[in-house]
C-alpha cells in the first residue's frame, strides 16, 4: 500500500503557540490517524494531548485487535 501523508496546522487564538498533535499508525489491516487540540485546557494541554496521540498510535501499531465498532 502506497499513501502520501500531509500534515497541516495554525496557531489558533487561544495561546502563543501551537498545541496541535498528530499521529498516523499502519498495520497492513488499515491505518489510524489522529488529530488532537491540545490548546484549551491548561498550560500544559498540549503536552497531554502529543502523550495521548503517542499512546494512542504505539497502542494501535502494537495490537491485532479490531477497533472498528460492532453493532
Amino acid at each position: 500500500m502506497k499513501m502520501q501523508l500531509d500534515w497541516r496546522s495554525q496557531r489558533g487564538t487561544k495561546t502563543g503557540d501551537n498545541r496541535d498533535y498528530g499521529g498516523v499508525g499502519i498495520r497492513p489491516d488499515g491505518v489510524l490517524c489522529l488529530v488532537l487540540d491540545g490548546a484549551t485546557s491548561g498550560p500544559t494541554s498540549g503536552e497531554l494531548a502529543g502523550q495521548i496521540a503517542c499512546d494512542v498510535i504505539d497502542w494501535y501499531v502494537a495490537t491485532a485487535d479490531d477497533v472498528r465498532q460492532k453493532p
